[in-house]
């Protein structure tokens, strides 16, 4: 008796919900829409926005640094330049020498009985141990210290004819 009381309920509500949608205007609204799709009327009229002529960018090399290097990877310092040693030409140079800096990649450091190394992997995948004292990319880069995110080293540049040290870093995950 419960279900049929519910079942019957229900149905007059559905039934409501049904007369209420009905609209008796919806034969000139249909008739409107027509109209309209058959006479849209003019177009509106669109201003179309007037835009000056840019000027290029002169790039001057001397003046600005590499477009296609981020700029953690310019010095951070450059230091005296008639002090600086000059590079020992004569040293035997190592696999990480060949490759430019910013090729270069710190994946790790590690503390071995009391002393720091490093883990650099060179563009071809291989990764190679160094410790303080070793060299890095091909501006006679030397390592002075290695930290537990950075590896700290010193490059001897020849500029303008005078040889000058920089100060550079790598950094994990840059």
């Amino acid at each position: 008796m419960v279900f049929i009381l519910f079942f019957r309920s229900l149905l007059a509500l559905l039934f409501i919900f049904l007369v209420g949608c009905s609209d008796p205007d919806i034969a000139e609204l249909d008739r409107r829409l027509s109209e309209i799709r058959n006479d849209p009327g003019p177009a509106p009229e669109l201003e179309i926005p007037d835009f000056s002529e840019e000027t290029g960018i002169v790039y001057e090399l001397s003046e600005l640094r590499s477009p296609f290097q981020s700029e953690k990877s310019e010095p951070d310092q450059n230091l005296p330049g008639p002090g600086a040693e000059l590079p020992d030409d004569e040293r035997p140079k190592g696999v990480l020498e060949k490759f430019d800096l910013s090729e270069l990649e710190l994946v790790g450091t590690l503390n071995l009985a009391g002393k720091p190394f490093a883990l650099i992997k060179e563009p071809g995948g291989e990764v190679h141990r160094v410790e303080v004292g070793d060299y890095l990319g091909q501006d006679n880069g030397r390592i002075t210290a290695i930290e537990t995110s950075s590896v700290l080293l010193v490059e001897r540049i020849l500029e303008q004819g005078i040889w000058v040290e920089r100060q550079r870093d790598l950094t994990l995950g840059s």
